[in-house]
């Protein structure tokens, strides 16, 4: 059974679905005589299409934990974890952290016993899977350790490391500068592996990856775009190969985000294609957007940017812009990190730990975290963490 022929069934699922049940997210509005049309035409709003629902009272408590233990500097912040009423947490030192929940007290530190003495074995992920814990290095180094630090089993390539690790379901994917590689989180072993080869770029970072029913859809840090079947580790032709690109030393700014049937592609923060994945075409190739960003990310049918002077909401669907505010001066100079859609309503989180509450155009509240430096921020079990760039975690 190929690749090809597992999408072809997923095509027909979707069509099934959407036709028979025509309760799709933003597909209610396309009539038959729309069908031969660019989809979503007609949408002019932000789908806030979320299960998620959090209590408004949330940033009023919070305490702040050491967790990296020395400033990111140019390292990728790790989350933390909380798992049976505890924090963990993995330190600069190789140490796996302890800390309590209800008030961050350091429980215990243990150092990780790992026998390599490379210069770049810097930690850039740390990952909960299921009770235990993913670790990965700059050096290619992968490794999984239970909660009292034991090292389970390791993974190592002479490869750099430097973006996120995806767990999908039960498979583990990484990027490399120049490959993407499945290896299984039970015993470490690798399942496949596939190289683009081009010019190496060892200090480059970036790199991203979506996935859509069987296949993952990536941007590597040497600029090589591609698609892998994940079912047989093999690559997936599609016009999405023919991407053109800019080429850069760094894609930090390259963005990929998936919503529905449709792959978004923000090329050096300024150039957007939309792709269909159903139909494997590009609806928008190349489309220009506002070339003075500070910031900008996405959510769902959305690209949220920001200058100095507004910022706007545009349909990755079409190319139109949703609407443009004006930037109000507590977050004027702030980058957007991260967009919510919570109780119904678009969340925009700033690294100056401004939250800004929007409904269509307007701006509904200005809520202040008091924290700043902020590099990542992110949810788990309705609590809010914000990572700084002191390496250092505060719990909401």
């Amino acid at each position: 059974m190929s690749s090809n022929y597992i999408i072809n069934l997923f095509k027909i699922f979707f069509l099934f679905f959407v036709f028979s049940c025509g309760t799709v997210e933003n597909l209610s509005e396309i009539n038959d005589e729309d069908l031969n049309q660019t989809k979503y035409e007609k949408i002019d709003k932000i789908s806030l299409n979320s299960s998620f629902n959090f209590n408004n009272e949330f940033y009023k408590n919070k305490f702040t934990i050491n967790n990296y233990q020395k400033s990111y500097k140019n390292n990728s912040p790790l989350k933390v974890y909380i798992l049976d009423n505890k924090i963990f947490a993995f330190n600069s030192n190789l140490e796996l952290l302890k800390f309590d929940l209800n008030n961050g007290d350091l429980i215990e530190t243990i150092l990780v016993d790992i026998n390599d003495t490379s210069p770049l074995l810097i930690p850039t992920n740390f990952i909960q899977y299921k009770d235990k814990f993913i670790i990965g290095f700059k050096s290619g180094l992968i490794i999984l350790v239970d909660r009292n630090g034991k090292i389970i089993w390791l993974n190592k390539t002479n490869k750099i490391l430097n973006t996120n690790i995806k767990l999908y379901e039960d498979t583990l994917i990484v990027i490399y500068e120049d490959s993407i590689e499945s290896i299984n989180p039970n015993n470490g072993l690798t399942n496949w592996s596939e190289v683009y080869n081009d010019m190496p770029i060892y200090q480059a970072k970036g790199g991203a990856m979506v996935n859509f029913a069987n296949l993952i859809y990536f941007i590597l840090p040497n600029n090589k775009i591609g698609s892998i079947d994940m079912l047989f580790g093999e690559k997936h032709s599609s016009n999405f190969d023919d991407l053109d690109i800019q080429s850069s030393i760094n894609n930090t700014n390259d963005k990929i985000h998936l919503f529905e049937n449709y792959l978004f592609y923000l090329d050096e923060g300024e150039y957007l294609y939309t792709f269909d994945i159903l139909t494997d075409e590009f609806i928008l190739y190349k489309n220009k957007i506002f070339s003075s960003n500070h910031s900008s990310v996405f959510v769902n049918n959305a690209l949220i940017t920001k200058n100095e002077n507004f910022i706007q909401a545009i349909n990755i669907i079409n190319g139109n812009i949703f609407w443009k505010i004006e930037i109000h001066k507590s977050f004027k100079k702030a980058k957007i990190l991260d967009a919510k859609i919570l109780n119904n309503k678009l969340n925009l989180f700033f690294d100056n730990g401004i939250i800004v509450e929007i409904l269509n155009d307007n701006i509904l509240n200005i809520k202040e975290l008091k924290v700043k430096n902020i590099n990542q921020i992110y949810f788990q079990k309705n609590i809010l963490l914000t990572s700084h760039l002191n390496g250092k975690t505060t719990i909401f």
